[in-house]
């Protein structure tokens, strides 16, 4: 387990963005990944609830160039009201998804 976010998977980076979120890349071979953020109480409560997934794309090697991707079989949008237990089962989907050629 890494970080935060109880994952199988092992993030390609770890940081922790506003007071009390913390953000996980994930990076696999078919082009895709995800950005998993937690926490947050109060005034900086996450928009979504509890964990927030978002598909993602890299143009380049630099993990922190991601694109934020709506166009995928998976979903449309930002995945939110996540659980932790809900995040291997994702980031599995997201690592089956067709190679995409960005």
């Amino acid at each position: 387990m890494s970080g935060y976010i109880p994952s199988k998977h092992k993030p390609i980076l770890e940081r922790d963005l506003t007071i009390g979120h913390h953000q996980e890349l994930y990076r696999f071979d078919n082009g895709f990944g995800a950005s998993v953020v937690s926490g947050g109480y109060g005034a900086f409560a996450q928009p979504y609830g509890g964990l927030e997934m978002a598909v993602v794309s890299f143009p380049s090697d630099d993990p922190l160039e991601f694109v934020l991707r709506y166009d995928t079989p998976l979903t449309d949008d930002v995945l939110g009201h996540l659980v932790p237990e809900e995040i291997d089962d994702l980031l599995d989907q997201v690592a089956a998804l067709p190679k995409d050629d960005v």
